[in-house]
């Protein structure tokens, strides 16, 4: 049967002597099926190849076939040139090639097998590289047997699941390794092939990225309710696009074709919105607070305790643990707008034994996933 068939060279004479003109819907989504199981075990098939590439000595018409132990020196230029990659790309094939090989065997079997894609394998892999081997190990076999239920998960089911494992795994790990990384934090910009624009922050410590999130969908939840035609997307977008130039977005002008903001500039000395990185800003509501430019002001200053750098527990994260970005009533974070607040709390959850500090477990942060109580 073809839905069971095993990937391997058989199954790959079958899958090409199959026209898929020639039959009906049922057989192809079973031939599609089939040939991502043939394309997971060339994968596995693949890296194995590279790591023994890696390994091996020298790689002339008369070299010897004996591997050494260890990748060489030169095995990212010699897979840079045999495959046409850069430098950097080669580097990051030959660091999946050595994690199927070396530290993840259940991943590197599933693989082979067809029982996962390539993208799964790699997912595996970069959610456990820094775990010790036995960790490691532990974390595959946990989420292979999570993947093999009678609807599988997707790629992102596996990730979320995956990293609430690793917290659990190793909490100490997770947050040094947090703290290490919030280090190289950093903004890029691009254009797209479209002739659009591309801003990304990586790295950015957690609280500050929660609170930036409600704070940007609770804006333009306002707008829209305010009757813009634009969708929320697009608002949010107009919105985080607004902040960064410095002018406020429910008092900026467009233009329908370009959504492009002609508004007044916000003072970007003194008098602009002042930064905030704590779950829950408080709310003085004076009029001293409020742009000389006739602006409402963005936000007030954060409640006492809250840093850019994700001080105190939950990486920098307050207790607050519900979110309801609808209901103005029920506290979080506030904004000023007009004459209105806008209202938001990011949701925090965490079972009892560890909001009583008996238990160290993973909590889940609504729209991020799984954090660490440090």
């Amino acid at each position: 049967m073809l839905a069971s068939a095993a990937p391997g060279p058989e199954l790959g004479a079958v899958l090409a002597g199959i026209d898929t003109a020639a039959v009906n819907g049922h057989v192809r989504v079973l031939v599609m099926a089939a040939w991502e199981r043939q394309v997971s075990w060339a994968s596995a098939r693949l890296y194995e190849v590279m790591a023994h590439v890696a390994r091996s000595p020298a790689c002339e018409p008369d070299s010897p076939p004996e591997l050494d132990r260890c990748f060489g020196e030169f095995a990212s230029a010699e897979v840079g040139a045999a495959l046409c990659m850069s430098p950097g790309s080669a580097d990051r094939e030959l660091s999946f090639a050595f994690e199927l090989t070396e530290r993840l065997p259940l991943t590197r079997a599933a693989l082979t097998a067809g029982r996962i894609s390539v993208g799964k394998a790699r997912s595996i892999a970069d959610e456990t590289s820094w775990l010790a081997p036995e960790l490691a190990g532990v974390a595959e076999a946990f989420i292979l047997a999570a993947d093999a239920g009678a609807s599988g998960l997707t790629r992102a089911q596996l990730v979320r699941r995956l990293r609430r494992k690793v917290c659990e795994l190793d909490p100490d790990g997770v947050e040094a390794r947090r703290k290490e990384a919030q280090q190289g934090r950093r903004v890029r910009f691009g254009a797209g092939v479209d002739g659009t624009g591309t801003i990304e922050g990586r790295d950015l410590p957690l609280a500050g990225t929660a609170a930036a999130r409600v704070f940007i969908k609770a804006a333009a939840k306002r707008i829209r309710a305010g009757g813009d035609v634009r969708t929320l997307a697009q608002i949010e977008a107009d919105v985080y696009l607004d902040l960064l130039r410095g002018r406020h977005p429910a008092t900026a002008e467009r233009d329908d074709d370009t959504a492009t903001p002609t508004g007044s500039d916000i003072p970007a000395q003194g008098e602009g919105p002042p930064a905030t990185g704590n779950a829950a800003p408080s709310t003085s509501g004076g009029d001293e607070a409020a742009d000389p430019t006739g602006n409402p002001p963005l936000c007030d200053d954060p409640a006492p305790g809250g840093d850019a750098g994700g001080a105190g527990g939950w990486g920098g994260l307050g207790r607050d643990t519900e979110v309801d970005l609808d209901d103005p009533g029920d506290g979080g974070d506030r904004v000023e707008a007009g004459d209105e607040q806008l209202v938001g709390r990011i949701e925090l959850v965490a079972d009892l034994q560890t909001w009583l500090g008996l238990e160290s477990r993973a909590g889940e942060l609504a729209g991020f996933g799984a954090v660490t109580p440090r």
